[in-house]
Protein backbone atom coordinates (compact mmCIF):
# COMPACT_ATOMS: atom_id res chain seq x y z
CA UNK A 1 0.00 0.00 0.00
CA UNK A 2 2.97 2.32 0.53
CA UNK A 3 3.69 2.05 -3.19
CA UNK A 4 0.02 2.55 -4.10
CA UNK A 5 -0.22 5.58 -1.83
CA UNK A 6 2.96 7.03 -3.28
CA UNK A 7 1.39 6.78 -6.71
CA UNK A 8 -1.64 8.74 -5.54
CA UNK A 9 0.52 11.40 -3.93
CA UNK A 10 2.43 11.78 -7.19
CA UNK A 11 -0.83 12.70 -8.92
CA UNK A 12 -0.63 15.91 -6.93
CA UNK A 13 2.94 16.62 -8.16
CA UNK A 14 4.04 14.42 -11.07
CA UNK A 15 7.65 15.53 -10.66
CA UNK A 16 7.88 14.05 -7.16
CA UNK A 17 9.15 10.66 -8.24
CA UNK A 18 10.38 9.43 -11.53
CA UNK A 19 8.43 6.33 -12.41
CA UNK A 20 5.28 5.14 -14.12
CA UNK A 21 2.47 3.37 -12.35
CA UNK A 22 3.35 0.02 -13.85
CA UNK A 23 7.02 0.39 -12.92
CA UNK A 24 6.18 0.97 -9.25
CA UNK A 25 4.08 -2.19 -8.87
CA UNK A 26 5.98 -5.37 -7.93
CA UNK A 27 5.09 -8.72 -9.51
CA UNK A 28 1.76 -9.94 -8.13
CA UNK A 29 2.50 -12.87 -5.85
CA UNK A 30 -0.95 -14.49 -6.38
CA UNK A 31 -1.20 -15.16 -2.70
CA UNK A 32 -4.54 -13.49 -2.02
CA UNK A 33 -7.77 -13.27 -4.02
CA UNK A 34 -8.14 -10.10 -6.08
CA UNK A 35 -10.31 -7.66 -4.09
CA UNK A 36 -12.89 -5.31 -5.52
CA UNK A 37 -11.24 -2.08 -6.67
CA UNK A 38 -11.30 0.80 -4.24
CA UNK A 39 -13.13 3.97 -5.27
CA UNK A 40 -10.93 6.37 -7.19
CA UNK A 41 -9.70 9.05 -4.79
CA UNK A 42 -7.72 11.07 -7.32
CA UNK A 43 -9.93 14.08 -6.67
CA UNK A 44 -9.67 13.79 -2.88
CA UNK A 45 -7.70 16.46 -1.01
CA UNK A 46 -3.97 15.74 -0.84
CA UNK A 47 -3.95 15.57 2.94
CA UNK A 48 -6.69 12.94 3.03
CA UNK A 49 -4.61 10.72 0.75
CA UNK A 50 -1.66 11.00 3.12
CA UNK A 51 -3.96 10.23 6.04
CA UNK A 52 -5.13 7.15 4.20
CA UNK A 53 -1.51 6.06 3.74
CA UNK A 54 -0.92 6.48 7.47
CA UNK A 55 -4.05 4.44 8.22
CA UNK A 56 -2.82 1.66 5.94
CA UNK A 57 0.49 1.55 7.80
CA UNK A 58 -1.36 1.19 11.10
CA UNK A 59 -3.62 -1.50 9.62
CA UNK A 60 -0.57 -3.40 8.48
CA UNK A 61 0.88 -3.36 11.99
CA UNK A 62 -2.31 -4.57 13.61
CA UNK A 63 -3.55 -6.54 10.63
CA UNK A 64 -6.55 -8.87 10.61
CA UNK A 65 -4.26 -11.80 11.50
CA UNK A 66 -0.94 -10.28 12.62
CA UNK A 67 2.09 -12.49 12.52
CA UNK A 68 0.48 -15.52 10.94
CA UNK A 69 1.12 -14.91 7.25
CA UNK A 70 4.74 -14.85 6.03
CA UNK A 71 6.25 -11.35 6.14
CA UNK A 72 6.52 -10.91 2.36
CA UNK A 73 2.86 -11.90 2.00
CA UNK A 74 1.79 -9.30 4.55
CA UNK A 75 4.01 -6.63 2.99
CA UNK A 76 2.56 -7.28 -0.46
CA UNK A 77 -0.99 -7.11 0.90
CA UNK A 78 -0.23 -3.89 2.80
CA UNK A 79 1.42 -2.35 -0.26
CA UNK A 80 -1.48 -3.18 -2.59
CA UNK A 81 -4.22 -2.46 -0.03
CA UNK A 82 -5.45 -6.07 -0.08
CA UNK A 83 -7.28 -7.84 2.74
CA UNK A 84 -5.67 -11.17 3.55
CA UNK A 85 -7.98 -14.14 4.04
CA UNK A 86 -7.80 -15.90 7.43
CA UNK A 87 -4.79 -18.23 7.37
CA UNK A 88 -5.00 -21.84 8.54
CA UNK A 89 -4.41 -22.14 12.31
CA UNK A 90 -0.99 -23.72 11.91
CA UNK A 91 0.89 -21.86 14.67
CA UNK A 92 -0.06 -21.30 18.28
CA UNK A 93 -0.35 -17.67 19.37
CA UNK A 94 2.47 -17.84 21.94
CA UNK A 95 4.88 -19.42 19.48
CA UNK A 96 3.86 -16.98 16.76
CA UNK A 97 4.49 -13.96 18.98
CA UNK A 98 7.98 -15.17 19.83
CA UNK A 99 8.91 -15.91 16.22
CA UNK A 100 7.35 -12.94 14.44
CA UNK A 101 10.03 -10.25 14.00
CA UNK A 102 7.54 -7.45 13.34
CA UNK A 103 5.42 -8.11 16.41
CA UNK A 104 8.46 -8.51 18.61
CA UNK A 105 9.76 -5.14 17.40
CA UNK A 106 6.52 -3.24 17.84
CA UNK A 107 5.42 -4.83 21.11
CA UNK A 108 8.70 -4.46 23.01
CA UNK A 109 9.51 -2.11 25.84
CA UNK A 110 7.44 1.01 26.35
CA UNK A 111 8.13 4.25 24.52
CA UNK A 112 10.01 5.82 27.43
CA UNK A 113 12.36 2.86 27.78
CA UNK A 114 12.92 2.75 24.02
CA UNK A 115 13.82 6.44 23.82
CA UNK A 116 16.44 5.93 26.55
CA UNK A 117 18.13 3.01 24.80
CA UNK A 118 20.73 3.16 22.05
CA UNK A 119 18.55 3.75 18.99
CA UNK A 120 21.05 2.52 16.43
CA UNK A 121 21.89 -1.02 15.39
CA UNK A 122 23.77 -2.40 12.41
CA UNK A 123 20.45 -3.73 11.12
CA UNK A 124 18.80 -0.30 11.23
CA UNK A 125 21.76 1.21 9.39
CA UNK A 126 21.46 -1.52 6.73
CA UNK A 127 17.77 -0.75 6.22
CA UNK A 128 18.24 3.02 5.94
CA UNK A 129 21.22 2.72 3.59
CA UNK A 130 19.12 0.49 1.35
CA UNK A 131 16.46 3.24 1.25
CA UNK A 132 18.57 6.43 1.13
CA UNK A 133 21.76 5.17 -0.50
CA UNK A 134 25.20 4.03 0.65
CA UNK A 135 26.65 6.06 3.50
CA UNK A 136 23.37 7.97 4.05
CA UNK A 137 20.72 7.81 6.77
CA UNK A 138 18.62 10.76 5.55
CA UNK A 139 16.66 11.71 2.39
CA UNK A 140 18.70 12.97 -0.54
CA UNK A 141 21.73 10.96 0.51
CA UNK A 142 25.27 12.24 0.04
CA UNK A 143 24.31 14.53 -2.93
CA UNK A 144 22.00 16.55 -0.65
CA UNK A 145 24.84 17.18 1.80
CA UNK A 146 27.14 18.09 -1.11
CA UNK A 147 24.59 20.75 -2.02
CA UNK A 148 24.42 21.92 1.60
CA UNK A 149 28.18 22.54 1.85
CA UNK A 150 28.50 24.13 -1.59
CA UNK A 151 28.41 27.73 -0.23
CA UNK A 152 31.27 26.92 2.18
CA UNK A 153 33.86 26.91 -0.61
CA UNK A 154 35.76 23.97 0.87
CA UNK A 155 39.40 23.46 -0.16
CA UNK A 156 42.47 21.51 1.09
CA UNK A 157 43.51 24.33 3.46
CA UNK A 158 40.33 24.15 5.53
CA UNK A 159 39.47 22.25 8.70
CA UNK A 160 35.77 21.40 8.91
CA UNK A 161 33.51 19.89 11.58
CA UNK A 162 30.52 17.71 10.71
CA UNK A 163 28.10 17.75 13.64
CA UNK A 164 26.11 14.51 13.88
CA UNK A 165 28.19 12.62 11.32
CA UNK A 166 26.33 9.31 11.54
CA UNK A 167 28.28 6.57 9.79
CA UNK A 168 30.64 9.10 8.23
CA UNK A 169 29.44 8.78 4.64
CA UNK A 170 29.36 12.53 4.07
CA UNK A 171 32.52 13.04 6.15
CA UNK A 172 34.53 10.84 3.79
CA UNK A 173 32.79 12.15 0.67
CA UNK A 174 33.55 15.79 1.54
CA UNK A 175 37.20 15.02 2.31
CA UNK A 176 37.60 13.13 -0.95
CA UNK A 177 35.74 15.67 -3.08
CA UNK A 178 37.28 18.88 -1.73
CA UNK A 179 40.50 17.74 -0.07
CA UNK A 180 39.50 19.47 3.18
CA UNK A 181 40.20 17.99 6.59
CA UNK A 182 36.82 16.88 7.88
CA UNK A 183 36.25 15.77 11.47
CA UNK A 184 32.88 14.23 12.31
CA UNK A 185 31.40 13.91 15.77
CA UNK A 186 28.63 11.50 16.65
CA UNK A 187 27.11 10.34 19.96
CA UNK A 188 26.11 6.79 18.98
CA UNK A 189 28.88 4.25 19.63
CA UNK A 190 27.33 1.97 17.00
CA UNK A 191 27.53 4.62 14.28
CA UNK A 192 31.02 5.71 15.35
CA UNK A 193 32.32 2.16 15.10
CA UNK A 194 30.81 1.70 11.63
CA UNK A 195 32.36 5.02 10.56
CA UNK A 196 35.74 4.01 11.99
CA UNK A 197 35.80 0.71 10.13
CA UNK A 198 34.78 2.32 6.85
CA UNK A 199 37.35 5.11 7.20
CA UNK A 200 39.98 2.47 7.86
CA UNK A 201 38.93 0.48 4.79
CA UNK A 202 39.11 3.60 2.61
CA UNK A 203 42.39 4.84 4.10
CA UNK A 204 40.80 8.04 5.45
CA UNK A 205 41.36 7.61 9.19
CA UNK A 206 43.31 10.88 9.41
CA UNK A 207 41.53 12.87 6.72
CA UNK A 208 37.95 12.06 7.76
CA UNK A 209 37.69 10.56 11.26
CA UNK A 210 34.42 10.33 13.19
CA UNK A 211 34.80 10.76 16.95
CA UNK A 212 32.35 9.88 19.69
CA UNK A 213 31.11 13.00 21.48
CA UNK A 214 27.97 14.12 23.23
CA UNK A 215 25.79 16.10 20.86
CA UNK A 216 24.40 18.11 23.78
CA UNK A 217 27.78 19.39 25.01
CA UNK A 218 30.60 18.22 22.73
CA UNK A 219 34.23 18.90 23.54
CA UNK A 220 35.64 20.60 20.45
CA UNK A 221 38.72 22.76 19.86
CA UNK A 222 38.14 26.51 20.21
CA UNK A 223 38.70 28.83 17.21
CA UNK A 224 39.86 25.88 15.10
CA UNK A 225 37.32 25.18 12.35
CA UNK A 226 36.78 27.14 9.16
CA UNK A 227 33.29 25.71 8.80
CA UNK A 228 30.74 23.54 10.59
CA UNK A 229 27.82 21.76 8.95
CA UNK A 230 25.01 19.46 10.09
CA UNK A 231 21.98 17.68 8.63
CA UNK A 232 18.84 16.54 10.48
CA UNK A 233 20.32 16.46 13.98
CA UNK A 234 19.72 19.72 15.87
CA UNK A 235 16.03 18.86 16.40
CA UNK A 236 17.22 16.09 18.76
CA UNK A 237 19.28 18.48 20.93
CA UNK A 238 17.50 19.82 23.98
CA UNK A 239 19.85 22.63 25.12
CA UNK A 240 20.32 24.35 21.79
CA UNK A 241 21.47 27.70 23.17
CA UNK A 242 24.37 26.07 24.99
CA UNK A 243 25.24 23.93 21.98
CA UNK A 244 25.25 26.89 19.57
CA UNK A 245 27.59 28.75 21.93
CA UNK A 246 30.00 25.79 21.82
CA UNK A 247 29.87 25.55 18.03
CA UNK A 248 30.40 29.28 17.56
CA UNK A 249 33.42 29.17 19.89
CA UNK A 250 34.84 26.38 17.74
CA UNK A 251 34.74 28.59 14.64
CA UNK A 252 37.64 30.76 13.53
CA UNK A 253 36.94 34.42 12.73
CA UNK A 254 34.84 34.57 9.55
CA UNK A 255 34.05 30.90 10.07
CA UNK A 256 30.86 29.53 8.55
CA UNK A 257 27.98 27.55 10.03
CA UNK A 258 25.33 25.84 7.90
CA UNK A 259 22.72 23.22 8.62
CA UNK A 260 19.42 21.72 7.50
CA UNK A 261 17.01 20.86 10.26
CA UNK A 262 13.36 20.37 11.11
CA UNK A 263 11.59 23.36 12.69
CA UNK A 264 8.05 24.19 13.73
CA UNK A 265 6.23 26.56 11.39
CA UNK A 266 5.21 28.69 14.39
CA UNK A 267 4.56 28.38 18.11
CA UNK A 268 1.07 26.93 17.58
CA UNK A 269 2.49 24.18 15.38
CA UNK A 270 4.48 22.89 18.34
CA UNK A 271 1.28 21.42 19.83
CA UNK A 272 -0.31 20.32 16.55
CA UNK A 273 -1.61 16.80 16.03
CA UNK A 274 0.67 16.24 13.05
CA UNK A 275 3.85 17.12 14.91
CA UNK A 276 2.83 15.18 18.03
CA UNK A 277 2.06 12.14 15.89
CA UNK A 278 5.52 12.32 14.31
CA UNK A 279 7.28 12.93 17.65
CA UNK A 280 5.61 9.86 19.15
CA UNK A 281 7.25 7.69 16.48
CA UNK A 282 10.74 9.15 16.79
CA UNK A 283 13.18 6.84 18.60
CA UNK A 284 14.73 9.85 20.40
CA UNK A 285 13.14 12.85 22.14
CA UNK A 286 12.39 15.78 19.81
CA UNK A 287 13.02 19.43 20.73
CA UNK A 288 11.78 21.80 18.02
CA UNK A 289 12.51 25.48 17.53
CA UNK A 290 11.01 27.83 15.00
CA UNK A 291 13.18 29.36 12.27
CA UNK A 292 12.84 32.75 13.94
CA UNK A 293 14.14 31.40 17.20
CA UNK A 294 17.22 30.07 15.39
CA UNK A 295 17.74 33.50 13.85
CA UNK A 296 17.56 35.18 17.24
CA UNK A 297 19.86 32.66 18.94
CA UNK A 298 22.49 32.89 16.20
CA UNK A 299 22.35 36.67 16.29
CA UNK A 300 22.95 36.60 20.05
CA UNK A 301 26.07 34.51 19.31
CA UNK A 302 27.25 37.34 17.01
CA UNK A 303 26.74 35.42 13.79
CA UNK A 304 25.65 37.15 10.62
CA UNK A 305 22.64 35.10 9.48
CA UNK A 306 22.80 35.25 5.69
CA UNK A 307 20.20 32.65 4.66
CA UNK A 308 17.16 30.89 6.09
CA UNK A 309 15.57 28.91 3.28
CA UNK A 310 12.55 26.60 3.37
CA UNK A 311 13.50 23.27 1.74
CA UNK A 312 10.37 21.37 2.79
CA UNK A 313 9.16 20.66 -0.75
CA UNK A 314 12.59 19.33 -1.73
CA UNK A 315 12.78 17.12 1.36
CA UNK A 316 9.30 15.73 0.71
CA UNK A 317 10.28 14.91 -2.87
CA UNK A 318 13.43 13.19 -1.59
CA UNK A 319 11.40 11.11 0.87
CA UNK A 320 8.97 9.96 -1.81
CA UNK A 321 11.74 9.30 -4.34
CA UNK A 322 13.82 7.26 -1.88
CA UNK A 323 10.97 5.05 -0.71
CA UNK A 324 9.51 4.77 -4.20
CA UNK A 325 12.83 3.63 -5.67
CA UNK A 326 13.36 1.24 -2.79
CA UNK A 327 9.95 -0.36 -3.25
CA UNK A 328 10.68 -0.81 -6.94
CA UNK A 329 13.72 -2.92 -6.08
CA UNK A 330 11.83 -5.36 -3.88
CA UNK A 331 11.65 -8.81 -5.38
CA UNK A 332 8.49 -10.28 -3.91
CA UNK A 333 9.71 -13.83 -4.59
CA UNK A 334 13.06 -13.67 -2.85
CA UNK A 335 12.23 -10.39 -1.08
CA UNK A 336 15.84 -9.69 -0.05
CA UNK A 337 15.04 -8.50 3.50
CA UNK A 338 16.04 -10.66 6.45
CA UNK A 339 13.49 -11.55 9.10
CA UNK A 340 15.42 -9.39 11.58
CA UNK A 341 15.27 -6.37 9.28
CA UNK A 342 11.59 -6.88 8.45
CA UNK A 343 10.29 -5.23 11.61
CA UNK A 344 12.84 -2.42 11.36
CA UNK A 345 11.78 -1.75 7.76
CA UNK A 346 8.14 -1.41 8.65
CA UNK A 347 8.84 0.75 11.70
CA UNK A 348 10.97 3.08 9.55
CA UNK A 349 8.18 3.23 6.96
CA UNK A 350 5.71 4.29 9.65
CA UNK A 351 8.16 6.92 10.98
CA UNK A 352 8.76 8.44 7.54
CA UNK A 353 5.06 8.45 6.70
CA UNK A 354 4.35 10.44 9.87
CA UNK A 355 7.27 12.79 9.17
CA UNK A 356 6.09 13.34 5.60
CA UNK A 357 2.58 13.99 6.87
CA UNK A 358 3.84 16.62 9.31
CA UNK A 359 5.79 18.33 6.53
CA UNK A 360 2.86 18.15 4.11
CA UNK A 361 0.55 19.70 6.70
CA UNK A 362 2.82 22.75 6.85
CA UNK A 363 3.22 22.44 10.63
CA UNK A 364 6.72 21.00 10.29
CA UNK A 365 9.27 22.63 8.00
CA UNK A 366 12.76 21.70 6.82
CA UNK A 367 14.99 24.78 6.85
CA UNK A 368 18.49 25.50 5.58
CA UNK A 369 20.42 28.03 7.62
CA UNK A 370 23.71 29.68 6.63
CA UNK A 371 25.54 32.08 8.92
CA UNK A 372 29.03 33.56 9.26
CA UNK A 373 31.00 34.51 12.36
CA UNK A 374 31.62 38.25 12.56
Amino acid sequence: MFGAALKRVRQEDPEDVDSGEDDMRPPVARIVPEPAPEPDDADAPAESRIQKLRRRVKEWWAGPCPGRHPFKVRLHAWWEGLILPPPPPAVEADDRRASDPVLSHSEGAGDDDEKNREQWTQERVDVLESVFGGGALTPGGIPAIMQLVKPLGLDPTMSVLEFGAGIGGATRAMAEEFGAWITGIESSPVLVEIARLRAQMSGMQKKAPVLQESLESPEVRARYYNAIYARDVLYTVGKKDALLAILVQALRPRGQLTFIDYVAADDLALVSTEINDWKAREPVPVSLWTAERYRQALTVQKLDVRTIEDLSDEVMRDILAAWGNYLKTLDIKGFGVSSTNAGILMKEAELWVSRYNALHSGRLRAMRVYAMKK
